[in-house]
């Protein structure tokens, strides 16, 4: 059994493993299901692009966006460092919905998502570099964003940290 806390759609995140948000204010122990289904993600862009390294997310948080309105601020938020916002891409919140995971300072993707008992969970990795990287002295602000199927449930976003060596 673990613990899984639900939290506003904010993500802390840790050297740690694992860090779960979603909506609401409580702990309760959930037992792992046995079947999970998998959901696909789907990129916005892939490769380098300026709202991945660049954003207006300054602190690593999460969202889960299910709307035009939440859909269009989030957009604002991540080119509000760039000099110009690219046309909002169309989603359909009837359909879809869009989860954005940032951090502030280090690389991050999100991986996988799938669903067991109503409740989705979407992994990711935080990546650092490593002892024998060489770093700039540029203060990034990393975020990754996909689309997936529209879930009205709980959405929990696990992010693992991941120290990445350079050669």
């Amino acid at each position: 059994m673990r613990l899984l806390c639900r939290r506003p759609a904010l993500l802390t995140f840790s050297a740690a493993l694992v860090i779960i948000t979603l909506a609401g204010s409580s702990c309760s122990p959930v037992t792992s299901p046995t079947t999970r289904t998998p959901l696909q993600l789907i990129r916005f862009a892939t490769g380098p692009a300026p709202y991945l390294s660049f954003s207006g997310y300054t602190q690593a948080t999460t969202v889960v966006v299910r709307d035009q309105q939440t859909w269009q601020s989030a957009w604002q938020q991540i080119y509000q460092n760039s000099g110009s916002t690219p046309p909002l891409p169309a989603v359909d919140f009837a359909r879809e919905m869009v989860v954005i995971a940032a951090t502030g300072g280090d690389g991050i993707v999100l991986a996988d998502a799938s669903e067991a008992d109503g409740i989705v969970i979407v992994s990711g990795i935080q990546w650092r570099p490593g002892s024998n990287c060489v770093v700039l002295a540029v203060i990034t602000a990393p975020v990754d964003l996909a689309r997936m199927p529209r879930r009205d449930g709980p959405v929990y976003v696990a992010i693992a940290s991941e120290v990445r060596d350079c050669r």
